[in-house]
């Protein structure tokens, strides 16, 4: 609060003078210093036409410095003291001067400190630069030709120097000496650079100030000045203002480059993270889907001669890394292509999830094509300066988030799997559907519906539980058709289901071409899920709901739980926002982190890259918490907390990116039983796995006479293992590696294999829990 002792003088309008100024002088505890300073503005020689009054601002000094300021303003009707009840920093100060400067109706505002280190001298020729209309604004300069400092220690002229440095670097100003706190202001200057609405209390005044007026494109000019370092009182200047004065340019520089740029950064920095897992050991998922991919066309069983309980996209996907790592003779390999794809495939998820920011933030322009032109605003809607900040905001919080999920050890970072694989079409078809109630013609729409339905297929075409698009677009054409827009949703559903459909037929041809029929794969990716779920709830291993905890703990630590748990918080504490001809976030949200969660619910063996289906209702919830508008009495707080959320989550994945990278190049039972096969296998041999684990296979480059290659296709497919038996007695593969001593584990009846593998195998090597068995003869 302040206050006024003596009302700023409006100058008079009449005679001959053409600019009138007035310099504004901050005190606090000046009494030693003031009468000085007062002197010199004074008694200065003034170019024709100029006058020169002088408002001090003082912060109730208990040296008597505003009572000094009195005495003066008693004998010369040029000084005035404007008296502000406590201490709220130089900022602060010069803000409410230069405020009592424009409603007086001056044209010209000189800033100066009180301690006369600044040469009143300089007034008269830096107004004269002004008058002749040759700068804007014009700062007494120690760091052009002929400036300089004098009584300053070496150290004091390194960390000035520093700071310049550090603020044009950071800023990319051209003025040499940002900092300076000498300076003259045309009235139109003031106000362009908004420094009324500047927000730095302390020195980042200075900076905060120049970097505004030279972004308004204003003329700023420097003037050479000397400073000369205080003899009398005490500075101002303290650790804790240069600390504020670094942190608020740090921000401003930050707030100054383009959203469009950090999420790039942050995409290259989220390929940069997965680098150290390019040579790790290959997963069970990623040596299958390698065997499987590597030999796809027409053959015994649903891909060649393998059977994989998934769709073709993730078949054909791992094609593609079959084919950069034995292209040009296989110098780069397998294991680092599939690894290269991965994390490309991590980057643009980020990529996306900042787009997806970007048209949530921007949703409610509305859209006439849908119907839903944008309103005039409501009262008590959220100000511009918010909506702005939101469009800023959202974008890098869920590109910062995802970054720090796609590449956490919590959630699966160091391999490749289904829901990484499957994330990026995910968000494309939720920035799809956003964008439809934003697009501004009917073309725009259709050509968004028309990605969504693309999208709708090549998710869950990567991972068959991955239906967000498809439930996304549905919930949005339902709210369509309930507002009264049914064209615009019949319009929607029609390009929608046709790019759907041309889809779908599409890759169910490149399927069938390959040699997978319809029919099987309707077998492979839905009813055998079904009865997958049922084997394992009634015959499951104790790993199993271990492996259930090691997941919910892995949800909790990395902070995902929090957002849903944040979002709910958010909206039962916050005014909804009546929605604009906006998506209706909420409900989507609702519908795509309750589907997912089902989806992780009865995906039934509870690995931890199941996390990573997530991540689109993760973002989703985070976009809820951007969008509520806050309660008065605590005004956002969520936002706040939302940021902690995702700054937690960062910093778990920074802390166990390096000890994961650690823990994934370690010597491992599986690599000792693959090193051990290497150098006894010659070319021709076959192997089996009992059961899982074909990356023990891929790693010598065998190929498996069996059709299962993973352990749960076998339990439900052949519980009785007939048909194991059969290649063991048949096909004889050269190799039959197990887990223990003999075939025999839960859910499946393994009495007579057991018998056939004792009596035409040997076993030649154990390596941890893994038993090496060769054929006999």
């Amino acid at each position: 609060m302040t206050t006024t002792s003596t009302e700023a003088r409006r100058p008079a309008t009449g005679g001959t003078r053409t600019t009138r100024a007035v310099a504004v002088v901050p005190t606090y505890q000046e009494a030693a210093t003031v009468d000085t300073v007062l002197d010199r503005l004074l008694g200065l020689d003034l170019p024709d036409g100029t006058s020169l009054d002088v408002l001090v601002v003082d912060d109730s000094s208990p040296d008597g410095t505003g009572d000094r300021v009195l005495a003066r303003a008693d004998l010369d009707d040029r000084v005035r003291l404007l008296s502000r009840t406590g201490r709220e920093g130089l900022g602060a100060a010069y803000r409410a001067g230069f405020a009592a400067a424009l409603e007086a109706g001056y044209d010209a505002v000189v800033q100066l400190d009180a301690d006369g280190s600044h040469p009143a001298a300089a007034v008269p020729a830096m107004l004269a630069r002004l008058a002749a209309g040759e700068a804007d604004v014009v700062i007494g300069s120690r760091y052009v030709a002929g400036g300089g400092t004098e009584g300053w220690p070496w150290q004091r002229r390194a960390l000035s120097g520093a700071a310049n440095l550090y603020a044009r670097g950071v800023l990319r100003l051209c003025t040499h000496d940002a900092t300076a706190g000498f300076r003259a202001w045309t009235a139109d200057a003031v106000r362009r650079t908004g420094v009324l609405t500047s927000r730095a209390d302390g020195y980042g005044f200075q900076v905060e100030n120049t970097w505004h007026a030279e972004r308004a494109g204003l003329r700023v000019v420097e003037h050479p000045i000397t400073f000369v370092d205080r003899t009398e009182g005490d500075s101002k200047m303290s650790v804790r203002t240069a600390l504020e004065a670094v942190r608020l340019i740090a921000g401003w520089g930050a707030a100054s480059v383009p959203v469009a740029v950090w999420v790039g950064v942050l995409a290259v920095l989220t390929a940069l993270a997965r680098l150290p897992f390019l040579t790790t050991a290959l997963t069970s998922d990623e040596g299958g889907f390698l065997m499987v991919a590597a030999q796809w066309s027409p053959g015994s069983s649903l891909y060649g001669d393998y059977w994989v309980d998934r769709p073709p996209l993730i078949v054909a996907i791992f094609g593609l890394a079959h084919l950069l790592g034995t292209a040009g003779g296989g110098w780069l390999g397998e294991t680092i292509a599939l690894r290269l794809l991965g994390l490309v495939w991590a980057a643009a998820a980020v990529v996306l999830a900042g787009a997806l920011g970007a048209a949530l933030a921007r949703r409610s322009r509305g859209s006439a094509v849908a119907g839903l032109a944008p309103r005039p605003p409501e009262t008590g809607e959220e100000p511009r300066d918010r909506r702005a900040g939101t469009a800023r905001l959202l974008p890098l919080l869920l590109a910062t988030l995802t970054a720090a999920l796609v590449t956490s050890p919590l959630f699966g970072a160091d391999q490749v799997d289904g829901e990484l694989l499957a994330l990026p079409f995910v968000l494309a078809g939720l920035l799809a559907v956003v964008r439809t109630w934003s697009a501004r013609s009917r073309t725009t729409s259709v050509g968004w519906w028309l990605l969504t339905g693309v999208c709708a297929v090549a998710a869950p075409a990567v991972k068959q539980n991955m239906l967000g698009v498809a439930l996304a677009a549905a919930v949005s054409l339902l709210v369509l058709a309930s507002r009264g827009h049914r064209r615009a949703a019949l319009r929607g559903l029609l390009a929608c289901g046709a790019a759907l459909l041309v889809t779908l037929g599409a890759l169910l041809a490149v399927a069938a071409w390959r040699g997978t029929d319809p029919a099987g794969l309707w077998e492979a990716v839905v009813t055998f899920r079904l009865q997958a779920s049922a084997v394992i709830s009634s015959s499951a291993s104790s790993a199993t709901p271990a492996r259930a905890r090691a997941l919910l703990l892995a949800a909790v630590a990395s902070g995902a739980v929090l957002l849903p748990l944040l979002a709910v918080a958010a909206s039962a504490t916050s005014r909804v926002r009546p929605v604009r001809g906006g998506v209706p976030l909420g409900l989507l949200a609702l519908v795509v982190t309750g589907w997912e969660t089902l989806g992780v619910l009865l995906g039934g063996s509870y690995w931890h890259h199941y996390l990573v289906g997530t991540i689109p209702g993760l973002l989703l919830c985070a976009a809820v918490v951007v969008e509520q508008r806050p309660q008065v009495q605590e005004p956002g707080w969520a936002r706040r907390a939302l940021v902690g959320v995702v700054a937690y989550a960062a910093v778990v994945t920074m802390v166990a990116l390096p000890i994961a990278t650690v823990m994934t190049h370690r010597p491992t039972s599986e690599t000792a039983v693959t090193a051990y096969l290497a150098a006894h296998a010659r070319p021709g041999d076959t192997g089996v796995t009992a059961f899982g684990d074909p990356q023990l296979l891929h790693g010598v480059g065998l190929t498996s006479p069996y059709e299962e290659l993973w352990s749960l296709p076998a339990r439900v497919r052949d519980p009785g293992l007939t048909e194991l038996t059969a290649v063991l007695r048949d096909d004889s593969p050269t190799w039959v590696v197990t887990t223990g001593t003999d075939i025999a584990t839960w859910g499946v009846d393994a009495t007579t294999a057991d018998r056939v593998l004792a009596s035409r195998y040997r076993l030649v090597d154990t390596e941890g829990d893994w038993s090496v068995y060769r054929l006999d003869g």
